[in-house]
Protein backbone atom coordinates (compact mmCIF):
# COMPACT_ATOMS: atom_id res chain seq x y z
CA UNK A 1 0.00 0.00 0.00
CA UNK A 2 1.22 3.31 -0.74
CA UNK A 3 2.18 5.53 2.09
CA UNK A 4 0.78 8.78 3.40
CA UNK A 5 2.07 12.26 2.07
CA UNK A 6 3.54 14.24 4.21
CA UNK A 7 2.20 17.55 4.71
CA UNK A 8 5.17 19.41 5.78
CA UNK A 9 7.00 17.84 3.14
CA UNK A 10 5.03 19.04 0.24
CA UNK A 11 3.94 22.28 -1.50
CA UNK A 12 0.43 23.08 -1.39
CA UNK A 13 -1.57 25.20 -3.40
CA UNK A 14 -5.55 26.33 -1.99
CA UNK A 15 -8.04 27.88 -4.01
CA UNK A 16 -10.41 29.99 -2.20
CA UNK A 17 -8.30 30.63 0.79
CA UNK A 18 -10.22 33.87 1.25
CA UNK A 19 -13.09 32.38 2.01
CA UNK A 20 -14.63 30.27 5.12
CA UNK A 21 -13.33 26.61 4.75
CA UNK A 22 -10.27 27.80 2.37
CA UNK A 23 -9.14 30.01 4.73
CA UNK A 24 -9.18 27.60 7.62
CA UNK A 25 -7.45 24.98 5.97
CA UNK A 26 -5.02 27.51 5.19
CA UNK A 27 -4.38 28.05 9.12
CA UNK A 28 -4.26 24.71 10.06
CA UNK A 29 -1.70 24.16 7.21
CA UNK A 30 0.54 26.75 8.53
CA UNK A 31 -0.09 26.81 12.24
CA UNK A 32 -0.14 22.79 12.51
CA UNK A 33 2.15 21.59 10.15
CA UNK A 34 4.50 24.47 9.19
CA UNK A 35 3.62 23.94 5.37
CA UNK A 36 5.02 25.46 2.50
CA UNK A 37 1.41 27.10 0.97
CA UNK A 38 0.57 28.99 -1.69
CA UNK A 39 -3.27 30.75 -1.53
CA UNK A 40 -4.83 31.41 -5.02
CA UNK A 41 -6.67 34.71 -4.37
CA UNK A 42 -8.90 37.09 -6.68
CA UNK A 43 -8.30 40.33 -4.71
CA UNK A 44 -5.51 40.96 -2.18
CA UNK A 45 -7.81 43.02 -0.66
CA UNK A 46 -9.80 40.11 0.62
CA UNK A 47 -6.96 37.93 1.95
CA UNK A 48 -7.00 40.14 5.30
CA UNK A 49 -6.69 37.36 6.83
CA UNK A 50 -3.90 35.36 5.34
CA UNK A 51 -1.90 38.38 5.11
CA UNK A 52 -0.65 37.43 9.03
CA UNK A 53 -0.10 33.65 7.90
CA UNK A 54 3.26 32.56 6.52
CA UNK A 55 1.59 31.66 2.83
CA UNK A 56 2.67 32.78 -0.68
CA UNK A 57 -0.09 35.09 -1.82
CA UNK A 58 -0.69 34.64 -5.99
CA UNK A 59 -3.62 37.05 -7.39
CA UNK A 60 -5.71 34.83 -9.72
CA UNK A 61 -8.90 34.39 -11.42
CA UNK A 62 -9.53 30.93 -11.91
CA UNK A 63 -11.16 31.63 -15.17
CA UNK A 64 -7.43 33.15 -16.12
CA UNK A 65 -5.91 29.65 -17.30
CA UNK A 66 -2.56 31.10 -17.18
CA UNK A 67 -2.60 32.50 -13.67
CA UNK A 68 -4.24 29.20 -12.67
CA UNK A 69 -1.07 26.90 -14.56
CA UNK A 70 1.31 29.35 -13.18
CA UNK A 71 0.02 29.22 -9.62
CA UNK A 72 -0.11 24.70 -9.49
CA UNK A 73 3.39 24.85 -11.02
CA UNK A 74 5.60 22.32 -8.84
CA UNK A 75 2.57 21.94 -6.58
CA UNK A 76 1.98 18.67 -4.81
CA UNK A 77 -1.14 18.84 -3.23
CA UNK A 78 -4.45 21.09 -5.18
CA UNK A 79 -7.24 21.63 -2.43
CA UNK A 80 -9.71 23.61 -4.90
CA UNK A 81 -11.90 25.36 -2.23
CA UNK A 82 -13.10 28.04 -4.50
CA UNK A 83 -16.67 28.58 -6.22
CA UNK A 84 -18.60 31.26 -8.01
CA UNK A 85 -19.86 33.10 -5.50
CA UNK A 86 -21.01 36.12 -6.97
CA UNK A 87 -22.47 37.73 -10.03
CA UNK A 88 -25.17 36.85 -12.59
CA UNK A 89 -25.92 32.88 -12.75
CA UNK A 90 -24.00 32.38 -15.65
CA UNK A 91 -21.32 34.25 -14.10
CA UNK A 92 -21.46 31.80 -11.11
CA UNK A 93 -21.54 28.69 -13.29
CA UNK A 94 -18.87 29.28 -15.50
CA UNK A 95 -16.44 29.95 -12.04
CA UNK A 96 -17.22 26.93 -10.61
CA UNK A 97 -17.25 24.53 -13.53
CA UNK A 98 -14.84 26.23 -15.91
CA UNK A 99 -13.01 27.34 -13.23
CA UNK A 100 -12.83 23.80 -12.17
CA UNK A 101 -11.41 22.78 -15.43
CA UNK A 102 -8.63 25.32 -15.19
CA UNK A 103 -7.30 24.02 -11.93
CA UNK A 104 -7.76 20.48 -12.91
CA UNK A 105 -5.84 21.14 -15.99
CA UNK A 106 -3.00 22.79 -14.33
CA UNK A 107 -2.90 20.25 -11.52
CA UNK A 108 -2.67 17.27 -13.68
CA UNK A 109 -0.27 19.37 -16.00
CA UNK A 110 2.05 20.02 -13.07
CA UNK A 111 1.59 16.00 -11.88
CA UNK A 112 0.19 16.73 -8.73
CA UNK A 113 0.05 13.59 -6.95
CA UNK A 114 -3.52 14.85 -4.94
CA UNK A 115 -6.30 17.12 -5.93
CA UNK A 116 -8.91 17.55 -3.16
CA UNK A 117 -12.00 18.93 -4.48
CA UNK A 118 -14.27 21.05 -2.26
CA UNK A 119 -18.37 20.04 -3.10
CA UNK A 120 -21.41 20.44 -1.22
CA UNK A 121 -24.19 18.08 0.04
CA UNK A 122 -26.40 19.91 -1.85
CA UNK A 123 -25.63 17.88 -4.69
CA UNK A 124 -28.07 15.13 -3.63
CA UNK A 125 -30.75 17.24 -3.98
CA UNK A 126 -33.52 18.12 -1.53
CA UNK A 127 -34.20 15.75 1.11
CA UNK A 128 -33.38 12.80 -1.42
CA UNK A 129 -33.55 10.14 1.46
CA UNK A 130 -33.80 9.01 5.26
CA UNK A 131 -30.39 7.83 4.98
CA UNK A 132 -28.09 9.95 2.66
CA UNK A 133 -24.50 8.18 2.02
CA UNK A 134 -22.10 8.92 -0.95
CA UNK A 135 -23.94 6.14 -3.29
CA UNK A 136 -27.14 8.32 -2.83
CA UNK A 137 -28.23 9.83 -6.21
CA UNK A 138 -26.70 13.15 -7.58
CA UNK A 139 -29.94 15.49 -8.56
CA UNK A 140 -30.09 18.72 -10.48
CA UNK A 141 -32.57 20.86 -8.72
CA UNK A 142 -32.14 24.24 -10.74
CA UNK A 143 -29.80 25.65 -7.98
CA UNK A 144 -27.20 27.20 -10.18
CA UNK A 145 -24.61 26.58 -6.83
CA UNK A 146 -25.69 23.09 -6.71
CA UNK A 147 -25.67 21.89 -10.26
CA UNK A 148 -22.65 23.75 -10.93
CA UNK A 149 -21.22 21.85 -8.18
CA UNK A 150 -22.45 18.39 -10.06
CA UNK A 151 -20.78 19.46 -13.39
CA UNK A 152 -17.76 20.60 -11.17
CA UNK A 153 -17.80 16.76 -10.25
CA UNK A 154 -18.20 14.96 -13.37
CA UNK A 155 -15.27 16.99 -14.39
CA UNK A 156 -13.45 15.97 -11.14
CA UNK A 157 -14.35 12.52 -12.05
CA UNK A 158 -13.01 12.72 -14.97
CA UNK A 159 -9.78 14.07 -15.00
CA UNK A 160 -9.06 11.06 -12.76
CA UNK A 161 -10.21 8.67 -15.02
CA UNK A 162 -8.72 9.92 -18.04
CA UNK A 163 -5.38 11.97 -17.00
CA UNK A 164 -4.42 10.06 -14.06
CA UNK A 165 -4.58 13.16 -11.54
CA UNK A 166 -5.06 11.27 -7.83
CA UNK A 167 -8.61 13.05 -6.92
CA UNK A 168 -10.90 13.04 -4.13
CA UNK A 169 -14.67 14.88 -3.62
CA UNK A 170 -15.06 16.23 -0.04
CA UNK A 171 -18.94 17.20 0.07
CA UNK A 172 -19.53 19.31 3.38
CA UNK A 173 -23.41 19.74 5.09
CA UNK A 174 -23.87 22.64 7.19
CA UNK A 175 -21.09 24.06 8.00
CA UNK A 176 -21.11 26.67 11.05
CA UNK A 177 -17.52 28.16 13.53
CA UNK A 178 -15.86 31.60 13.33
CA UNK A 179 -16.54 33.72 10.27
CA UNK A 180 -18.95 31.36 8.85
CA UNK A 181 -20.78 33.70 6.42
CA UNK A 182 -23.75 31.61 5.72
CA UNK A 183 -24.44 29.44 8.77
CA UNK A 184 -23.33 31.87 11.72
CA UNK A 185 -22.94 35.58 10.84
CA UNK A 186 -26.07 35.79 8.18
CA UNK A 187 -28.30 33.47 10.89
CA UNK A 188 -27.01 36.14 13.53
CA UNK A 189 -27.97 39.01 11.53
CA UNK A 190 -31.34 37.60 10.75
CA UNK A 191 -31.98 37.18 13.99
CA UNK A 192 -31.12 40.22 15.24
CA UNK A 193 -33.40 42.05 12.34
CA UNK A 194 -36.32 39.88 13.19
CA UNK A 195 -36.25 38.25 9.90
CA UNK A 196 -35.42 34.65 10.60
CA UNK A 197 -37.68 32.05 10.68
CA UNK A 198 -38.38 28.63 11.87
CA UNK A 199 -40.57 26.29 9.51
CA UNK A 200 -42.74 23.76 11.01
CA UNK A 201 -41.38 24.43 14.48
CA UNK A 202 -37.82 23.51 13.31
CA UNK A 203 -38.30 19.69 13.32
CA UNK A 204 -36.19 19.01 9.98
CA UNK A 205 -32.85 17.61 10.63
CA UNK A 206 -29.66 19.83 10.44
CA UNK A 207 -27.01 17.92 9.54
CA UNK A 208 -24.00 20.43 11.80
CA UNK A 209 -20.21 20.32 11.16
CA UNK A 210 -18.02 22.57 12.49
CA UNK A 211 -15.50 24.06 10.18
CA UNK A 212 -11.93 21.90 12.29
CA UNK A 213 -13.85 18.58 11.66
CA UNK A 214 -14.13 19.43 7.83
CA UNK A 215 -10.74 20.38 7.85
CA UNK A 216 -9.88 17.34 9.39
CA UNK A 217 -11.86 15.24 6.60
CA UNK A 218 -9.67 17.93 4.15
CA UNK A 219 -6.35 16.65 5.34
CA UNK A 220 -7.05 13.00 5.33
CA UNK A 221 -8.43 13.02 1.86
CA UNK A 222 -5.27 14.81 0.76
CA UNK A 223 -2.54 12.18 2.40
CA UNK A 224 -4.24 8.91 2.54
CA UNK A 225 -3.92 6.63 -0.44
CA UNK A 226 -7.73 4.65 0.39
CA UNK A 227 -9.35 8.97 -0.41
CA UNK A 228 -8.20 8.64 -4.01
CA UNK A 229 -11.13 8.25 -6.55
CA UNK A 230 -13.42 8.46 -3.63
CA UNK A 231 -16.06 10.58 -2.37
CA UNK A 232 -16.44 11.87 1.13
CA UNK A 233 -19.49 13.76 3.10
CA UNK A 234 -18.17 16.02 5.88
CA UNK A 235 -20.80 15.97 8.67
CA UNK A 236 -20.77 15.63 12.45
CA UNK A 237 -22.81 12.49 11.57
CA UNK A 238 -25.50 12.88 14.68
CA UNK A 239 -28.29 15.03 13.27
CA UNK A 240 -30.37 17.72 15.52
CA UNK A 241 -33.32 19.73 14.81
CA UNK A 242 -32.87 23.11 13.01
CA UNK A 243 -34.67 24.06 16.23
CA UNK A 244 -31.75 23.14 18.03
CA UNK A 245 -29.23 23.92 16.25
CA UNK A 246 -30.35 27.74 16.21
CA UNK A 247 -31.45 27.75 19.79
CA UNK A 248 -28.19 28.36 20.22
CA UNK A 249 -28.16 31.91 18.48
CA UNK A 250 -31.16 32.85 19.85
CA UNK A 251 -29.90 32.54 23.26
CA UNK A 252 -26.67 33.90 22.25
CA UNK A 253 -28.72 37.15 21.37
CA UNK A 254 -32.01 36.97 23.81
CA UNK A 255 -34.62 36.63 21.13
CA UNK A 256 -37.29 34.32 20.75
CA UNK A 257 -37.14 31.97 17.56
CA UNK A 258 -40.23 32.74 15.15
CA UNK A 259 -41.71 30.12 13.00
CA UNK A 260 -43.80 29.63 9.97
CA UNK A 261 -45.79 26.62 9.17
CA UNK A 262 -45.76 25.41 5.27
CA UNK A 263 -49.56 26.11 5.82
CA UNK A 264 -48.96 29.87 6.45
CA UNK A 265 -46.83 29.60 4.05
CA UNK A 266 -48.95 28.66 1.23
CA UNK A 267 -51.95 31.01 2.07
CA UNK A 268 -49.42 33.93 2.36
CA UNK A 269 -48.32 33.10 -1.04
CA UNK A 270 -51.90 32.62 -2.29
CA UNK A 271 -52.68 36.00 -1.06
CA UNK A 272 -49.88 37.85 -2.68
CA UNK A 273 -50.32 36.25 -6.09
CA UNK A 274 -54.24 37.29 -5.78
CA UNK A 275 -53.17 41.17 -4.88
CA UNK A 276 -50.59 41.36 -7.74
CA UNK A 277 -53.39 40.55 -10.08
CA UNK A 278 -53.76 43.19 -12.72
CA UNK A 279 -57.79 43.02 -12.46
CA UNK A 280 -57.62 43.67 -8.77
CA UNK A 281 -55.01 46.28 -8.85
CA UNK A 282 -56.81 48.58 -11.93
CA UNK A 283 -60.15 48.29 -9.60
CA UNK A 284 -58.78 48.81 -6.25
CA UNK A 285 -57.35 51.97 -7.60
CA UNK A 286 -60.26 53.17 -9.20
CA UNK A 287 -61.89 52.63 -6.05
CA UNK A 288 -59.19 54.34 -3.74
CA UNK A 289 -59.33 58.23 -3.07
CA UNK A 290 -56.42 58.73 -5.02
CA UNK A 291 -57.67 58.00 -7.89
CA UNK A 292 -60.72 60.23 -7.21
CA UNK A 293 -58.38 63.33 -6.42
CA UNK A 294 -56.47 62.30 -9.98
CA UNK A 295 -59.70 62.32 -12.23
CA UNK A 296 -61.11 65.77 -10.23
CA UNK A 297 -58.06 67.45 -12.10
CA UNK A 298 -59.45 66.14 -15.50
CA UNK A 299 -62.05 67.96 -16.48
CA UNK A 300 -63.27 65.82 -19.17
CA UNK A 301 -62.55 62.61 -17.32
CA UNK A 302 -63.80 63.78 -14.08
CA UNK A 303 -67.36 63.71 -14.53
CA UNK A 304 -67.30 60.22 -16.08
CA UNK A 305 -64.99 58.59 -13.56
CA UNK A 306 -66.57 60.02 -10.68
CA UNK A 307 -70.39 58.65 -12.60
CA UNK A 308 -68.82 55.68 -12.75
CA UNK A 309 -67.68 55.58 -8.88
CA UNK A 310 -71.03 56.21 -8.00
CA UNK A 311 -72.37 53.29 -9.68
CA UNK A 312 -70.05 50.64 -7.87
CA UNK A 313 -72.03 49.17 -4.73
CA UNK A 314 -71.01 50.22 -1.61
CA UNK A 315 -69.74 46.34 -0.18
CA UNK A 316 -68.09 46.25 -2.95
CA UNK A 317 -66.36 49.56 -3.25
CA UNK A 318 -65.37 48.85 0.66
CA UNK A 319 -63.93 45.44 -0.18
CA UNK A 320 -62.25 47.26 -2.94
CA UNK A 321 -60.72 49.85 -1.28
CA UNK A 322 -59.76 46.96 1.76
CA UNK A 323 -58.02 45.63 -1.24
CA UNK A 324 -56.15 48.35 -1.93
CA UNK A 325 -54.96 48.88 1.27
CA UNK A 326 -53.95 45.61 1.95
CA UNK A 327 -51.63 46.05 -1.72
CA UNK A 328 -49.85 49.28 0.25
CA UNK A 329 -49.43 47.20 3.70
CA UNK A 330 -47.70 44.55 1.35
CA UNK A 331 -45.98 46.70 -1.13
CA UNK A 332 -44.61 48.83 2.59
CA UNK A 333 -44.20 45.69 4.41
CA UNK A 334 -44.17 42.69 2.48
CA UNK A 335 -43.92 38.77 4.18
CA UNK A 336 -40.48 37.45 4.90
CA UNK A 337 -41.42 34.25 3.15
CA UNK A 338 -38.73 31.71 2.84
CA UNK A 339 -37.41 30.65 -0.94
CA UNK A 340 -38.05 27.25 -1.87
CA UNK A 341 -35.13 25.73 -1.40
CA UNK A 342 -34.72 26.94 2.06
CA UNK A 343 -38.43 25.49 2.92
CA UNK A 344 -36.71 21.80 1.50
CA UNK A 345 -33.70 22.04 3.59
CA UNK A 346 -35.69 23.14 6.82
CA UNK A 347 -37.93 20.45 6.29
CA UNK A 348 -35.62 17.46 5.41
CA UNK A 349 -35.45 14.53 7.38
CA UNK A 350 -32.34 12.73 5.45
CA UNK A 351 -29.56 12.20 8.05
CA UNK A 352 -25.99 12.52 6.70
CA UNK A 353 -23.76 9.57 7.18
CA UNK A 354 -20.08 9.70 7.60
CA UNK A 355 -19.45 5.85 7.74
CA UNK A 356 -17.15 5.73 4.77
CA UNK A 357 -15.08 8.53 5.79
CA UNK A 358 -14.27 6.75 9.44
CA UNK A 359 -13.55 3.48 7.98
CA UNK A 360 -11.35 4.14 5.24
CA UNK A 361 -10.06 7.23 6.52
CA UNK A 362 -10.17 7.36 10.06
CA UNK A 363 -12.39 10.38 10.20
CA UNK A 364 -13.58 11.03 13.61
CA UNK A 365 -15.54 14.47 14.16
CA UNK A 366 -13.75 16.19 17.68
CA UNK A 367 -16.67 18.78 17.94
CA UNK A 368 -19.94 18.16 18.78
CA UNK A 369 -22.96 20.80 18.69
CA UNK A 370 -22.20 22.12 22.42
CA UNK A 371 -18.54 22.08 21.60
CA UNK A 372 -18.46 24.08 18.33
CA UNK A 373 -21.09 26.67 19.10
CA UNK A 374 -19.16 27.45 22.39
CA UNK A 375 -16.32 28.07 20.09
CA UNK A 376 -18.68 30.01 17.43
CA UNK A 377 -19.98 31.98 20.36
CA UNK A 378 -16.74 32.92 21.53
CA UNK A 379 -15.76 34.38 18.02
CA UNK A 380 -19.20 36.12 17.87
CA UNK A 381 -17.77 38.15 21.12
CA UNK A 382 -14.91 38.90 20.11
CA UNK A 383 -15.66 40.66 16.75
CA UNK A 384 -18.80 42.67 18.46
CA UNK A 385 -21.76 40.29 16.66
CA UNK A 386 -23.41 39.69 19.90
Amino acid sequence: MTNPLDLRSSKILITGASGFIGGRLAEYLTLHYAADVRCLVRSYGKAVRLARLPVTLLSGDLLNADAVQAAARECDIVFHCAFGASGTPEERRRATVDGAQNILEAAAAAGAQRFVHVSTIAVHGPDPSARITEDTPLQYSNDVYADAKIDAEKLVNMYGATRGLPVTIVRPTIVYGPRAGGWTVAQIQQMRSGKHTLIEGGSGIANHVYVDDVVQLLLLAAVRPEAVGQAFIASHGTGVTWCDFFQHYASLLGVELRNLSLETIAQQRKRMAQLRRPHNMGLSFAASPHAQSIVREMPVLGGLVQAAHRRIPGNVKESLLAHAAAMRETKLNPPALPRQWMIDLFCAKGLCQIDKAQRLLGYRPQFDLADGMQRTQCWLRDVGLV
